[in-house]
């Protein structure tokens, strides 16, 4: 019957939501976005660039979620494993200088610290006293186009003489995904390692 029949496509639709979670909850975003937008009455090019960057922004968030559910549940030399198998890890040993030298849990703990951003189309990105590291998109600076998986500001960020830092504001030329760490961030694993405090100075 056709009471039976909605019985088994709700109950069907309802099995591939909890099997894939991320894509439900984005389409809620979705639905709750057009909803707002419609309520508040925004222009049609508003509305284009919104939906573009909740588009760019659905893996970040995943990622976002991710870390939370490892830092809400999971133990912390456990998370480390976790990064210890991650892309990024190898990522920062091949393109950060003085990451090589770092016993592996303070390399660890670094990875562990990065906080994601999703930045929209010609946008600038803090650099000052950071290191980041471009997961998706293309980003411009001092004429140079940077893409997934570069790496700037890993030097000026050790510097402590402020005159001696001169790094340029780098500008997004897309949507793009970046992974920070701050001078606070390094120096609180430092104070966390001592041999690896003792490789800064």
């Amino acid at each position: 019957s056709g009471v039976t029949w909605a019985w088994i496509v709700g109950s069907v639709a309802s099995l591939l939501s909890q099997l894939d979670p991320y894509s439900e909850r984005f389409k809620n975003n979705v639905d709750a976005l057009n909803h707002l937008m419609d309520q508040r009455n925004l222009s049609d090019e508003l509305r284009t660039k919104l939906r573009e960057y909740l588009l760019a922004s659905k893996s970040m968030t995943k990622l976002s979620d991710e870390q939370a559910l490892l830092e809400g549940s999971i133990s912390t030399a456990l998370q480390r494993e976790v990064h210890w198998q991650t892309p990024v890890t190898s990522v920062i040993l091949q393109k950060v200088y003085w990451a090589k030298a770092l016993e592996q849990e303070a390399l660890l703990e670094i990875v562990r610290r990065l906080v994601a951003c999703i930045y929209g189309k010609n946008e600038t990105i803090p650099i000052t006293e950071r290191m980041i590291i471009i997961r998706e998109g293309l980003v411009a600076i001092k004429g140079r186009v940077l893409g997934r998986n570069e790496v700037y500001g890993e030097s000026c960020m050790l510097l402590v003489t402020q005159h001696l830092v001169k790094e340029a504001t780098p500008r997004t030329l897309s949507y793009a995904t970046v992974l920070h760490l701050t001078r606070d961030q390094l120096r609180e694993v430092c104070e966390a390692y001592p041999a690896a405090d003792q490789r800064f100075r």
